[in-house]
């Protein structure tokens, strides 16, 4: 069971790679005028910095033992959700812009 797990995970982690390659190559290339890429980007960030915000009041008082108030932790769980409903429309809108070029 090891070994099929981490030939799984060694796919997983070449399929990553390869993908990441092609975005960076695809974004280094065709970006500059590609709104559904731009939008591709701005909810892959937008995505990061919700999870971010999502384990900042917990990992503040396990990591620093800094107590983040309560109403601090209200405005951080609103952004969160708010950037987390935001997801969804930033990628309608990519797969509603994408055009693909021939040639």
């Amino acid at each position: 069971d090891k070994v099929a797990g981490g030939l799984a995970l060694l796919v997983m982690i070449a399929l990553l790679v390869y993908l990441a390659k092609r975005m960076l190559l695809f974004l280094r290339t065709q970006a500059s005028s590609d709104t559904s890429a731009h939008l591709l980007v701005y909810s892959l960030a937008l995505g990061a910095i919700s999870k971010i915000l999502d384990r900042f009041s917990s990992q503040m008082h396990d990591l620093f033992n800094i107590a983040v108030p309560a109403n601090a932790r209200l405005a951080i769980v609103a952004m969160e959700e708010s950037l987390e409903l935001a997801l969804p429309l930033l990628l309608i809108l990519a797969l509603l812009t994408y055009r693909r070029r021939l040639g």
